[in-house]
Protein backbone atom coordinates (compact mmCIF):
# COMPACT_ATOMS: atom_id res chain seq x y z
CA UNK A 1 0.00 0.00 0.00
CA UNK A 2 0.89 3.31 -1.11
CA UNK A 3 0.31 6.88 -0.29
CA UNK A 4 1.67 8.42 -3.18
CA UNK A 5 0.45 7.29 -6.32
CA UNK A 6 1.79 5.07 -8.97
CA UNK A 7 0.96 8.11 -11.48
CA UNK A 8 3.11 10.34 -9.04
CA UNK A 9 6.90 10.49 -10.37
CA UNK A 10 8.11 8.56 -7.11
CA UNK A 11 5.44 5.41 -8.62
CA UNK A 12 7.99 4.59 -11.45
CA UNK A 13 11.09 5.78 -9.75
CA UNK A 14 10.82 4.32 -5.70
CA UNK A 15 7.92 1.67 -6.32
CA UNK A 16 7.39 -0.15 -9.19
CA UNK A 17 11.23 -1.08 -9.46
CA UNK A 18 11.21 -3.13 -6.38
CA UNK A 19 7.76 -4.34 -6.38
CA UNK A 20 8.53 -5.62 -10.42
CA UNK A 21 11.44 -7.23 -9.21
CA UNK A 22 9.78 -8.45 -6.31
CA UNK A 23 6.69 -10.30 -8.42
CA UNK A 24 8.89 -13.25 -9.69
CA UNK A 25 9.02 -14.68 -6.03
CA UNK A 26 5.98 -13.37 -4.76
CA UNK A 27 2.15 -12.27 -6.07
CA UNK A 28 1.70 -8.50 -5.83
CA UNK A 29 -1.27 -6.64 -5.09
CA UNK A 30 -0.61 -2.91 -4.93
CA UNK A 31 -3.34 -0.12 -3.77
CA UNK A 32 -2.37 3.23 -4.43
CA UNK A 33 -3.85 6.57 -3.82
CA UNK A 34 -3.78 8.66 -7.34
CA UNK A 35 -4.11 11.96 -7.92
CA UNK A 36 -7.01 13.70 -9.54
CA UNK A 37 -4.15 15.72 -12.26
CA UNK A 38 -2.35 12.88 -12.89
CA UNK A 39 -5.36 10.60 -13.77
CA UNK A 40 -6.56 13.44 -15.91
CA UNK A 41 -3.75 13.35 -18.31
CA UNK A 42 -4.22 11.57 -21.58
CA UNK A 43 -3.35 7.75 -21.45
CA UNK A 44 -1.21 7.86 -18.47
CA UNK A 45 -3.83 5.42 -16.50
CA UNK A 46 -3.93 3.14 -19.47
CA UNK A 47 -0.26 2.84 -19.79
CA UNK A 48 0.59 1.97 -16.36
CA UNK A 49 -2.34 -0.56 -16.15
CA UNK A 50 -0.90 -1.81 -19.79
CA UNK A 51 2.60 -2.14 -17.49
CA UNK A 52 1.11 -3.52 -14.61
CA UNK A 53 -0.71 -6.25 -16.80
CA UNK A 54 2.66 -7.09 -18.28
CA UNK A 55 4.15 -7.61 -15.43
CA UNK A 56 1.35 -9.97 -13.62
CA UNK A 57 1.01 -7.12 -10.57
CA UNK A 58 -2.76 -6.21 -9.64
CA UNK A 59 -3.68 -2.37 -8.69
CA UNK A 60 -6.38 -1.48 -6.98
CA UNK A 61 -6.33 3.03 -6.94
CA UNK A 62 -8.30 5.12 -4.79
CA UNK A 63 -8.84 8.73 -5.45
CA UNK A 64 -6.61 10.80 -3.08
CA UNK A 65 -7.89 14.16 -1.58
CA UNK A 66 -5.81 17.09 -0.21
CA UNK A 67 -8.49 19.38 1.15
CA UNK A 68 -9.51 19.92 4.34
CA UNK A 69 -6.48 18.32 5.50
CA UNK A 70 -7.26 16.06 8.29
CA UNK A 71 -11.13 15.31 6.92
CA UNK A 72 -9.80 14.65 3.64
CA UNK A 73 -6.71 12.04 5.09
CA UNK A 74 -9.63 10.39 7.49
CA UNK A 75 -11.82 9.64 4.32
CA UNK A 76 -8.69 8.60 2.01
CA UNK A 77 -8.14 6.38 4.86
CA UNK A 78 -11.41 4.89 5.42
CA UNK A 79 -11.69 4.01 1.84
CA UNK A 80 -8.36 2.54 1.84
CA UNK A 81 -9.66 0.39 4.98
CA UNK A 82 -12.32 -0.67 2.81
CA UNK A 83 -10.33 -1.39 -0.69
CA UNK A 84 -8.06 -3.54 1.74
CA UNK A 85 -10.53 -5.65 3.45
CA UNK A 86 -11.88 -6.58 0.33
CA UNK A 87 -8.32 -7.43 -1.38
CA UNK A 88 -7.74 -9.55 1.85
CA UNK A 89 -10.94 -11.74 1.69
CA UNK A 90 -10.28 -12.01 -1.89
CA UNK A 91 -6.76 -13.33 -2.29
CA UNK A 92 -4.62 -15.28 -0.08
CA UNK A 93 -2.07 -12.38 1.60
CA UNK A 94 0.85 -12.95 3.34
CA UNK A 95 1.72 -9.52 3.81
CA UNK A 96 0.65 -6.00 4.16
CA UNK A 97 3.21 -4.17 2.92
CA UNK A 98 2.54 -0.20 4.37
CA UNK A 99 4.87 2.48 2.82
CA UNK A 100 4.20 4.84 5.30
CA UNK A 101 2.46 6.28 8.08
CA UNK A 102 -1.30 6.21 6.10
CA UNK A 103 -1.29 3.15 4.16
CA UNK A 104 0.21 1.35 7.71
CA UNK A 105 -2.89 3.11 9.49
CA UNK A 106 -5.20 1.78 7.21
CA UNK A 107 -3.40 -1.91 7.39
CA UNK A 108 -3.63 -1.56 11.52
CA UNK A 109 -7.95 -0.50 11.11
CA UNK A 110 -8.12 -3.44 8.19
CA UNK A 111 -6.65 -6.40 10.01
CA UNK A 112 -5.04 -7.97 12.97
CA UNK A 113 -4.40 -11.51 11.46
CA UNK A 114 -1.87 -10.60 8.71
CA UNK A 115 1.89 -9.29 9.54
CA UNK A 116 2.22 -6.01 8.79
CA UNK A 117 5.84 -4.30 7.20
CA UNK A 118 6.08 -0.66 8.69
CA UNK A 119 8.12 1.05 5.75
CA UNK A 120 8.75 4.35 7.58
CA UNK A 121 10.30 6.29 5.31
CA UNK A 122 10.12 9.57 7.06
CA UNK A 123 9.22 10.74 10.15
CA UNK A 124 5.75 12.02 9.11
CA UNK A 125 4.62 13.76 12.93
CA UNK A 126 7.89 15.35 12.88
CA UNK A 127 8.23 15.92 9.61
CA UNK A 128 4.96 18.12 9.62
CA UNK A 129 6.42 19.95 12.68
CA UNK A 130 9.79 20.90 11.29
CA UNK A 131 8.03 21.68 7.63
CA UNK A 132 6.11 24.41 9.75
CA UNK A 133 2.80 22.43 8.84
CA UNK A 134 1.34 20.90 11.81
CA UNK A 135 1.80 23.09 15.38
CA UNK A 136 3.63 20.44 18.20
CA UNK A 137 1.27 18.94 20.57
CA UNK A 138 -1.93 19.97 17.91
CA UNK A 139 -4.57 17.46 17.09
CA UNK A 140 -3.12 16.33 14.07
CA UNK A 141 0.21 15.92 16.29
CA UNK A 142 -1.13 14.13 18.77
CA UNK A 143 -3.31 11.61 16.49
CA UNK A 144 -0.19 11.44 14.43
CA UNK A 145 1.88 9.90 17.60
CA UNK A 146 -1.01 7.82 19.47
CA UNK A 147 -1.43 6.04 15.56
CA UNK A 148 2.65 5.73 15.30
CA UNK A 149 2.58 3.93 18.95
CA UNK A 150 0.30 1.43 17.67
CA UNK A 151 2.22 0.89 14.73
CA UNK A 152 5.19 0.03 16.59
CA UNK A 153 3.59 -2.01 18.91
CA UNK A 154 2.05 -4.38 15.88
CA UNK A 155 4.70 -4.40 12.92
CA UNK A 156 6.28 -7.67 12.34
CA UNK A 157 8.94 -5.60 11.03
CA UNK A 158 10.37 -2.92 9.42
CA UNK A 159 12.33 -0.72 6.99
CA UNK A 160 13.99 3.16 7.38
CA UNK A 161 15.71 4.53 4.93
CA UNK A 162 19.23 5.71 6.57
CA UNK A 163 21.54 4.60 9.56
CA UNK A 164 21.15 7.92 11.15
CA UNK A 165 17.55 7.01 12.08
CA UNK A 166 17.98 3.43 12.89
CA UNK A 167 18.67 3.78 16.57
CA UNK A 168 15.60 5.95 17.01
CA UNK A 169 13.38 3.31 15.34
CA UNK A 170 15.13 0.32 17.45
CA UNK A 171 14.16 2.74 20.67
CA UNK A 172 10.40 3.13 19.94
CA UNK A 173 10.06 -0.73 19.58
CA UNK A 174 12.31 -1.62 22.82
CA UNK A 175 9.60 1.09 24.19
CA UNK A 176 6.95 -1.55 23.26
CA UNK A 177 9.53 -4.41 24.91
CA UNK A 178 9.96 -5.88 20.97
CA UNK A 179 13.08 -6.23 18.95
CA UNK A 180 11.30 -6.97 15.52
CA UNK A 181 13.39 -7.54 12.23
CA UNK A 182 14.58 -4.13 10.47
CA UNK A 183 16.28 -3.38 7.65
CA UNK A 184 17.89 -0.15 6.43
CA UNK A 185 17.28 0.58 2.72
CA UNK A 186 18.12 3.86 1.46
CA UNK A 187 16.02 5.21 -1.52
CA UNK A 188 17.65 3.65 -4.55
CA UNK A 189 17.87 3.37 -8.30
CA UNK A 190 18.02 1.57 -11.41
CA UNK A 191 21.53 1.84 -12.54
CA UNK A 192 20.20 0.64 -16.11
CA UNK A 193 17.91 3.53 -16.43
CA UNK A 194 20.08 6.21 -14.84
CA UNK A 195 23.20 6.26 -16.67
CA UNK A 196 26.09 8.58 -18.33
CA UNK A 197 24.75 9.34 -21.94
CA UNK A 198 27.23 11.50 -24.27
CA UNK A 199 24.84 11.86 -26.92
CA UNK A 200 22.10 13.48 -24.50
CA UNK A 201 24.76 15.86 -22.74
CA UNK A 202 25.21 17.48 -26.01
CA UNK A 203 22.11 17.51 -27.24
CA UNK A 204 20.75 19.04 -23.89
CA UNK A 205 23.06 21.26 -23.34
CA UNK A 206 22.57 22.83 -27.23
CA UNK A 207 18.94 23.12 -26.22
CA UNK A 208 19.85 25.10 -23.26
CA UNK A 209 22.29 26.99 -24.99
CA UNK A 210 24.95 26.11 -22.48
CA UNK A 211 28.64 26.06 -23.79
CA UNK A 212 30.94 23.87 -22.99
CA UNK A 213 32.70 25.45 -20.58
CA UNK A 214 30.19 26.20 -18.75
CA UNK A 215 29.63 24.76 -15.70
CA UNK A 216 25.90 23.23 -15.62
CA UNK A 217 24.55 22.41 -11.76
CA UNK A 218 20.72 20.54 -12.11
CA UNK A 219 18.44 20.58 -8.87
CA UNK A 220 16.06 17.84 -9.52
CA UNK A 221 12.50 17.41 -7.44
CA UNK A 222 10.33 19.33 -5.36
CA UNK A 223 10.43 22.60 -4.26
CA UNK A 224 9.24 23.95 -0.76
CA UNK A 225 9.00 23.55 2.76
CA UNK A 226 12.34 22.26 3.99
CA UNK A 227 14.42 23.12 0.08
CA UNK A 228 16.77 26.00 -0.03
CA UNK A 229 16.38 27.30 -3.09
CA UNK A 230 18.04 30.18 -2.55
CA UNK A 231 20.79 28.98 -0.93
CA UNK A 232 21.58 26.79 -3.82
CA UNK A 233 21.19 29.93 -6.25
CA UNK A 234 23.09 31.29 -4.20
CA UNK A 235 25.79 28.75 -4.26
CA UNK A 236 26.08 29.08 -8.02
CA UNK A 237 26.66 32.61 -7.95
CA UNK A 238 29.57 32.40 -5.87
CA UNK A 239 30.49 29.62 -7.52
CA UNK A 240 31.12 31.02 -10.81
CA UNK A 241 32.49 34.18 -8.91
CA UNK A 242 35.28 31.93 -7.04
CA UNK A 243 36.43 30.26 -9.83
CA UNK A 244 35.92 32.53 -12.73
CA UNK A 245 33.89 29.81 -14.57
CA UNK A 246 30.55 30.36 -16.33
CA UNK A 247 27.87 29.12 -14.70
CA UNK A 248 24.23 27.40 -15.21
CA UNK A 249 21.69 26.21 -12.50
CA UNK A 250 19.08 23.78 -14.32
CA UNK A 251 16.00 23.95 -12.00
CA UNK A 252 14.11 20.36 -12.94
CA UNK A 253 10.80 21.23 -10.98
CA UNK A 254 7.64 19.32 -10.84
CA UNK A 255 6.15 21.70 -8.57
CA UNK A 256 6.82 25.95 -7.37
CA UNK A 257 8.40 26.74 -10.87
CA UNK A 258 8.21 30.46 -9.68
CA UNK A 259 9.82 29.77 -6.65
CA UNK A 260 13.03 28.67 -8.33
CA UNK A 261 12.53 32.00 -10.72
CA UNK A 262 12.47 34.10 -7.57
CA UNK A 263 15.64 32.28 -5.70
CA UNK A 264 17.41 32.80 -8.87
CA UNK A 265 16.62 36.62 -9.04
CA UNK A 266 17.62 37.11 -5.85
CA UNK A 267 21.03 35.96 -6.12
CA UNK A 268 22.10 37.35 -8.58
CA UNK A 269 21.63 35.23 -11.52
CA UNK A 270 20.76 36.70 -14.84
CA UNK A 271 18.13 35.30 -17.17
CA UNK A 272 21.01 33.84 -19.41
CA UNK A 273 22.04 31.85 -16.17
CA UNK A 274 19.50 29.43 -15.00
CA UNK A 275 16.56 27.57 -16.77
CA UNK A 276 13.44 26.34 -15.14
CA UNK A 277 12.05 22.76 -16.47
CA UNK A 278 9.42 20.34 -15.76
CA UNK A 279 10.47 16.93 -16.66
CA UNK A 280 8.78 13.28 -17.04
CA UNK A 281 10.44 10.69 -15.08
CA UNK A 282 12.27 9.47 -17.86
CA UNK A 283 13.83 12.83 -19.25
CA UNK A 284 15.71 13.00 -15.91
CA UNK A 285 19.19 10.75 -16.98
CA UNK A 286 19.30 12.80 -20.20
CA UNK A 287 19.26 16.40 -18.37
CA UNK A 288 21.41 14.69 -15.49
CA UNK A 289 23.84 13.97 -18.01
CA UNK A 290 24.15 17.15 -19.69
CA UNK A 291 25.23 18.66 -15.61
CA UNK A 292 28.61 19.07 -13.94
CA UNK A 293 27.02 18.82 -10.14
CA UNK A 294 24.12 18.43 -8.66
CA UNK A 295 22.89 20.36 -5.93
CA UNK A 296 20.78 19.17 -3.08
CA UNK A 297 20.13 21.64 -0.51
CA UNK A 298 17.81 20.80 2.42
CA UNK A 299 16.80 22.66 5.45
CA UNK A 300 18.89 19.64 8.45
CA UNK A 301 16.28 19.01 11.14
CA UNK A 302 15.90 16.14 13.66
CA UNK A 303 12.70 14.73 10.78
CA UNK A 304 15.51 14.95 8.26
CA UNK A 305 18.02 12.18 9.83
CA UNK A 306 14.87 9.88 8.65
CA UNK A 307 15.85 11.29 5.00
CA UNK A 308 17.29 9.68 2.21
CA UNK A 309 16.55 12.08 -1.05
CA UNK A 310 16.19 10.15 -4.44
CA UNK A 311 17.97 12.60 -6.04
CA UNK A 312 21.50 12.12 -4.24
CA UNK A 313 21.44 8.06 -5.80
CA UNK A 314 20.32 9.24 -9.50
CA UNK A 315 23.16 12.38 -9.44
CA UNK A 316 25.78 9.57 -8.10
CA UNK A 317 24.68 6.96 -10.96
CA UNK A 318 24.92 9.30 -13.34
CA UNK A 319 27.85 10.22 -12.32
CA UNK A 320 27.55 13.64 -11.01
CA UNK A 321 28.96 15.20 -7.56
CA UNK A 322 26.67 16.66 -4.89
CA UNK A 323 26.51 19.45 -2.92
CA UNK A 324 24.07 18.52 -0.04
CA UNK A 325 23.58 20.02 3.51
CA UNK A 326 25.22 18.53 6.24
CA UNK A 327 23.09 16.44 8.96
CA UNK A 328 20.48 15.11 6.28
CA UNK A 329 20.46 11.39 6.66
CA UNK A 330 23.49 9.36 5.69
CA UNK A 331 25.03 12.53 4.16
CA UNK A 332 28.06 12.25 6.30
CA UNK A 333 29.04 8.80 4.65
CA UNK A 334 28.79 10.30 1.32
CA UNK A 335 31.28 13.46 1.98
CA UNK A 336 33.64 11.01 4.20
CA UNK A 337 33.91 8.71 0.51
CA UNK A 338 33.83 12.23 -1.87
CA UNK A 339 30.91 11.70 -3.47
CA UNK A 340 29.51 15.01 -1.81
CA UNK A 341 30.47 18.20 -0.51
CA UNK A 342 28.71 19.30 2.94
CA UNK A 343 27.50 22.62 3.59
CA UNK A 344 26.35 24.10 7.04
CA UNK A 345 22.95 25.87 7.29
CA UNK A 346 22.76 28.47 7.94
CA UNK A 347 25.53 29.00 5.57
CA UNK A 348 28.25 31.98 5.91
CA UNK A 349 29.88 33.63 3.00
CA UNK A 350 33.29 31.80 4.13
CA UNK A 351 31.74 28.58 4.59
CA UNK A 352 30.02 28.91 0.97
CA UNK A 353 33.01 29.89 -0.71
CA UNK A 354 34.89 27.23 0.75
CA UNK A 355 32.49 24.70 -0.32
CA UNK A 356 32.67 26.05 -3.62
CA UNK A 357 36.46 25.04 -3.74
CA UNK A 358 35.38 21.77 -2.57
CA UNK A 359 33.14 20.77 -5.04
CA UNK A 360 35.33 22.38 -8.12
CA UNK A 361 38.07 19.60 -7.06
CA UNK A 362 35.46 16.86 -6.22
CA UNK A 363 33.84 17.79 -10.14
CA UNK A 364 37.64 17.26 -11.05
CA UNK A 365 37.08 13.56 -10.51
CA UNK A 366 35.55 11.04 -13.06
CA UNK A 367 32.29 9.77 -13.41
CA UNK A 368 32.70 6.25 -12.83
CA UNK A 369 33.56 7.38 -9.51
CA UNK A 370 30.39 8.42 -8.09
CA UNK A 371 28.51 5.91 -10.38
CA UNK A 372 30.65 3.22 -8.22
CA UNK A 373 29.55 4.90 -5.30
CA UNK A 374 25.69 4.71 -6.33
CA UNK A 375 26.42 1.26 -7.37
CA UNK A 376 27.68 0.19 -3.83
CA UNK A 377 25.43 2.12 -1.60
CA UNK A 378 22.11 2.75 -3.73
CA UNK A 379 21.85 0.30 -6.30
CA UNK A 380 18.51 -1.29 -6.51
CA UNK A 381 19.66 -4.52 -7.49
CA UNK A 382 22.03 -5.27 -4.71
CA UNK A 383 21.33 -3.34 -2.05
CA UNK A 384 17.30 -2.91 -1.84
CA UNK A 385 15.92 -6.19 -3.59
CA UNK A 386 18.25 -8.25 -0.87
CA UNK A 387 16.97 -6.27 2.21
CA UNK A 388 13.16 -6.70 1.02
CA UNK A 389 13.72 -10.46 0.35
CA UNK A 390 14.92 -11.07 3.65
CA UNK A 391 11.98 -9.18 5.47
CA UNK A 392 9.71 -11.01 3.00
CA UNK A 393 10.80 -14.39 3.69
CA UNK A 394 10.53 -13.92 6.98
CA UNK A 395 7.30 -12.00 7.56
CA UNK A 396 5.58 -13.78 5.19
CA UNK A 397 2.25 -16.38 6.52
CA UNK A 398 3.15 -20.00 5.19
Amino acid sequence: MTYNGLLDPLGPSQILPYLERLRPSWPVHILSFERTARLARPGARAEMEDRLRRQGIAWTWRRYHKFPSLPATSWDVRQGVRALRRILDEEDVGLVHARGYVPATIALLATRRHPMLFDIRGLQAEEYVDGGVWKEGGVKYRLAKRAEKEMFARAAGAVVLTKAIAPYARGRFAEQGRQPPLEIIPCCVDLAAFDFDPAQRSDVRRRLGVAPETALFVYSGSLGTWYLPGEMARFVKVFSSVTGRPAHLLWLVNNGPEIARQASRDAGLADGETTVLGASAVEVPGYLSAADAAVALIRPCFSKRSSSPTKYAEALAVGLPLLISRDVGDGAELEEREGAVGLAYPAAPAAMEDAVRRLARLMEKPRPHFRALAREIFDVDTVALPAYRRLYERLCLP
